[in-house]
Formats: structure tokens, sequence, C-alpha cells
């Protein structure tokens, strides 16, 4: 009885998808565009909306915390469906079910924040592309496995009020953007990310895309157009203290890969020959365990406090071309 409950609901699964593409098919698709490496959770065509479904009744938001139809009868926690795009597992992280692949769940994560910015990771328990579309011989007539659908539980932490949250998933370290869903009623919930578009399905369902190796997936960071759209500002947003527009334009003529190189090989700022020493902070004199007389203010601060290294961490920060280096020195001081 449940394979064949799970049956019905793959079929159904596909035949939503081939609405919902439908529907986006008068749009541009300007939001997709650029090139991307980041996974994209799909959403209305006028909203950030999710296209987002009750796992087992199928029914749209707003979500209630339990479902009394629930496959699992000793956790009647909701479970969610959602929809997502440019999946990149791994080889390794999937395996084949009938015609579709399955995922690892243990290789996504995906969170929800509410109105007052509280987080909630919601567990991973199922994800798969969408299965096509068969005529009566089997054959592909649509083909929606460039699509993945992603089951969520809900969050034993959530609230049956909520209102709005914003979901984001993430893969191998690569972030979505974030759509919103409604748990206990529509509306509220944070503001939409800056620059945050709505995210249809395509006209054309994208083609399904085999697992990569390893070496595969760390190539890509070769190529400077991995760094396009929000994918590059997001890499130097966690490398630097600040993109600026002249870091932006080095990072996508050289690519992810050479920029990083270009960080681990940057020289030490102060160099002292004699004795074979360099370091990104000036080389004092050490000073005698006694002030010297006099020695005011100015002196006590400047030889005898940690205001020196401070003060050059803080223009390092600012100036310094090593920025990853910067990033790291204070996350392990």
């Amino acid at each position: 009885m449940t394979n064949r409950v799970l049956a019905l609901r793959k079929r159904f699964i596909s035949m939503l998808c081939a609405g919902f593409v439908v529907f986006a098919g008068g749009l541009s698709g300007a939001a997709l565009a650029a090139p991307q490496i980041s996974p994209t959770l799909i959403s209305t065509s006028t909203t950030t909306r999710a296209i987002a479904l009750e796992s087992v009744t199928m029914h749209a938001e707003p979500f209630s915390l339990a479902s009394e139809g629930n496959f699992n009868a000793g956790d009647p926690r909701t479970r969610i469906e959602i929809f997502c795009m440019n999946l990149d597992f791994l080889a390794g992280e999937t395996s084949i079910s009938g015609n579709i692949l399955v995922g690892d769940p243990n290789a996504l994560t995906v969170d929800a924040e509410d109105a007052a910015h509280n987080h909630y990771p919601l567990k991973v328990e199922y994800v798969a592309q969408v299965p096509p579309l068969l005529d009566s011989q089997g054959n592909i007539t649509t083909d929606f496995r460039g699509l993945y659908m992603v089951i969520v539980r809900l969050n034993d932490s959530m609230t049956s009020n909520l209102g709005d949250v914003l979901l984001r998933l993430s893969l191998h370290g690569m972030s979505s953007n974030r759509v919103r869903t409604a748990i206990g009623a529509i509306g509220g919930g944070p503001a939409d990310d800056a620059g945050a578009v709505p995210t249809p399905a395509p006209a054309n369902p994208p083609a399904p895309v085999t697992p990569l190796t390893l070496a595969q997936f760390q190539a890509q960071f070769s190529n400077p157009s991995m760094a396009a759209g929000p994918d590059g500002v997001r890499f130097l947003e966690q490398t630097t203290w600040g993109p600026s527009d002249s870091d932006l334009t080095h990072l996508r003529s050289i690519g992810m890969q050479a920029y990083l190189n270009e960080q681990f090989t940057t020289a030490p700022q102060f160099v002292d020959g004699p004795n074979n020493l360099s370091s990104n902070y000036p080389l004092t004199t050490l000073y005698p365990i006694n002030f010297p007389v006099p020695c005011d203010a100015n002196c006590l601060r400047d030889n005898y406090t940690l205001y020196p290294l401070q003060n050059q961490f803080i223009t390092n920060t600012l100036s310094r071309p090593d920025q990853l280096r910067q990033r790291v020195s204070f996350a392990v001081h």
C-alpha cells in the first residue's frame, strides 16, 4: 500500500512540475541567466514564495505543525516538499531508483528564519530527481530530472503561528537563494534578502546532471565563469573583510582557485633579513621589564600594551591584499 501511495505521489509531482514549468514558460528567465553553481530554490513566477507542498496531502501553505496522514505514525510532525535546481551531487552521494537519482539527505542542510531572526535547522529526510512523465509504452515524454524535490521535517522548536519563514538550502558549502513559506498563517516574517527576485522553473526543464567526481567538482573552481552572478559576491564575503568592486572584477577574471592561490602565496609585509624573520606585523624590539623613565601615557601604550598589534591588525584588514589571511588570523586569535 505504501509503495502504491509513493508511486501515485511521484506521478502527481511530475504532473505538478509540468504545470509550473508551463506556467513559467512566458518568463524571461533573467534571474537564472547568470552562470551558477549554487542550488536554486524554485519560487512562484511573481514572488519569492516557494513552490512547496505538504508531503502527504499535497496541500499548499500555510502548513500546520502536525499532519494526521503522516507515513510515520510515531512522529506526526509535518514534512514539506520544496523544489530546486543546480544540485551538483558528487559520485557516491546518489543511488538509482527506477529512472531517477536519489540523493544522500545528509549532503544537504536546510535552514528557516522567522520574523524574530530565529533560525531553525530542518532535517532533510529525502531528496530525489522529479520523475519524468512517461507515455503508455514507458517512454519519457517530458523530462523533469534536472529538478529535485527535497522533503524536510519541520523543526520541533517552531510554533504554530510563526507566519512566513525564509528557507535556504546548502550543498557542499554552496547556499541557495532564500524563498518564503508559511507556518500556521501566511504573512509577516523577515523581509526578503536584498536583491531577491522570483526564481520560477524555466520554460524548458533543465537537463539531468551526472554526479561529479571529486576532481571534477574541484576543477569547476578554476573556471572564472563560476564567479559570475551572486556566487562571486558570496565567495568574497567569506574570504575578505568586505569585497570591493575591484576585488570582484579581479576574481571574475582569474577564477576562485587562482584567487585562493594568490591569497596563500602573498608575501608577508615585514621582513627582517638578518634574522630570517617575516611577518604581517612589525618586528619590534623587546622592552625591559622596568619602565624607562620618563615614560608617559603614550610610551606605556605604544610599548607595554597590545595597542601596536591591534592598530596593525586594523590597518591590515583595511588595506592588505591577503584578505583571507586576515580573516583566518582573526578567527584563530
